[in-house]
């Protein structure tokens, strides 16, 4: 596609019609790859392709259309311990009953779900027992269709996956300014101990997106515990997180939306839902009187291009951060303590340096016991903690990248343990590492390393050799 020409993509289910892709740039006289998360779709629909040629010369091409993963689950004559069996025979994993997506293609996994603490932000109560904090600077509000700014923001909900479907959103436009915070709160919550869950749809579209936050907490006005968080756009379409909760006390579940760098940072979310582990409380949160203490660690450094040693207000400079070498006092080492060695026991939402680029729902999140198809415990102590991508419902890909480090020896190596528990019902999962010199073009990756193991669930070690680097480069 090149002069200025406009290319889109409309899902049309019946009389409906919506715009779920678009691309209006001048491009070089090249293909592009392009994949449109769909989702589950319940009505009978057809894809259109609509393009538009300004008065110039140019051409508009596409080719290779393929429809992933659009098939209902298999049916199986049995199913595991950890599935819920669908009424036409196929077999669902049990952490997705009940989170408003017909997973087994007849909806048998959406019954029965009057047990469980939902909303889909269509009743009219709007909220359904969510409130909105009194201590931020904005406030949710209530979206159907398209939200007010282009390039940001749903057009649709996610509950019937039309305009028509309600959603509630942060507005990033004026008077909104960047760092703006809106809070919303969930009903007071008990976990009775039996695998309390916290399910949610979440929307980031736009160049300004800011940050999403999910928190828990135990008190009113008290701490709270950040227990997920994006801060990258991931495209137009929504996306499911499931998180473990671990409170034993009642608590809430405080979602957090960032105002980011201008108009274009509209924040959505939808389809809200507790698993049966967790019921409503029938107590209040206390309120907590303590004032939060107030710490802040300021670089005395002064210069870019130097980095301040926690440990003694020491400056150093920045290219001797994550070159494994430790030039910051010890204990501590502070220019080395988030360079990509991590067992993510530490549990503080950095990941040791390590940050998701994920473009789909196939997002890496921080795990802790057994998780659907996943490993029954982490690797480093059988107690702690590691990454995982949840399943998706569509065909897609997770990215992680480390903190920019090197340079680095001819004999120099990535070692990491993964579990890959393979499914032969579906195409074949793989690892792939890359690795990008620093300065190079932000998505430039080189490829050096592949690991697609079909031998069985357990842990095993991968050894990549990444050789001699003379520059900092990012993995």
């Amino acid at each position: 596609m090149i002069n200025d020409q406009f290319l889109s993509v409309h899902l049309i289910e019946g009389d409906d019609s919506i715009d779920i892709w678009e691309e209006e740039h001048t491009h070089s006289d090249q293909w592009l790859r392009v994949i449109i998360p769909l989702g589950r779709i319940a009505r009978p629909w057809r894809l259109q392709f609509l393009a538009e040629k300004g008065w110039e010369d140019g051409n508009i091409a596409i080719d290779d259309i393929r429809l992933l993963g659009c098939q209902f689950p298999a049916i199986r004559p049995n199913c595991t311990s950890d599935q819920f069996r669908c009424q036409r025979g196929a077999c669902v994993p049990k952490n997705r009953i009940c989170d408003f997506t017909d997973d087994c293609g007849d909806n048998s996994d959406e019954l029965n779900c009057t047990s469980n603490v939902m909303c889909s932000f269509e009743e009219p109560t709007g909220l359904c027992g969510w409130v909105q904090d009194k201590t931020d600077n904005l406030d949710w509000e209530l979206g159907q269709g398209a939200t007010s700014s282009f390039g940001t923001g749903p057009k649709r909900d996610h509950t019937l996956g039309l305009p028509s479907g309600h959603f509630i959103f942060l507005e990033a436009s004026f008077p909104a300014v960047k760092g703006d915070r809106a809070r919303v709160l969930s009903p007071v919550m008990n976990n009775t101990g039996g695998g309390c869950r916290f399910r949610f749809y979440w929307h980031l579209y736009g160049e300004d997106i800011g940050e999403l936050n999910v928190y828990t907490r135990t008190a009113n006005g008290g701490p709270m515990s950040r227990i997920w968080t994006k801060n990258t756009e991931a495209g137009d379409f929504w996306e499911r997180t499931d998180l473990a909760l671990l409170n034993s006390q009642p608590f809430q579940i405080v979602l957090e939306a960032v105002v980011g760098d201008g108009f274009a940072g509209d924040i959505a979310i939808d389809d809200t839902s507790f698993t049966t582990g967790c019921i409503l409380s029938d107590v209040n949160l206390p309120t907590d009187t303590t004032p939060l203490p107030t710490t802040t660690t300021t670089n005395q450094c002064g210069a870019t291009g130097q980095f301040m040693c926690v440990e003694n207000g020491q400056c150093i400079d920045i290219e001797k951060v994550c070159d494994f070498k430790v030039d910051c006092p010890t204990p501590g080492g502070s220019d080395e303590a988030e360079c990509g060695a991590c067992t993510f026991d530490n549990n503080n939402g950095t990941l040791c340096g390590w940050k998701d680029y994920s473009y789909s729902e196939f997002q890496w999140v921080l795990a802790t016991g057994q998780t659907n198809m996943g490993p029954p415990s982490d690797h480093t102590t059988r107690n702690g903690f590691y990454i995982t991508v949840p399943p998706s419902d569509f065909f897609a890909y997770a990215s992680i990248r480390s903190p920019i480090v090197g340079p680095a020896g001819i004999e120099c190596q990535l070692r990491f343990w993964y579990y890959m528990n393979y499914d032969a019902n579906v195409d074949a999962s793989r690892i792939a590492v890359y690795i990008r010199d620093d300065g190079d073009d932000f998505n430039s990756f080189v490829f050096i390393e592949s690991i697609d193991d079909s031998s069985g669930p357990q842990w095993k070690q991968a050894v990549v050799n990444i050789g001699r680097h003379t520059q900092r480069f990012v993995i």
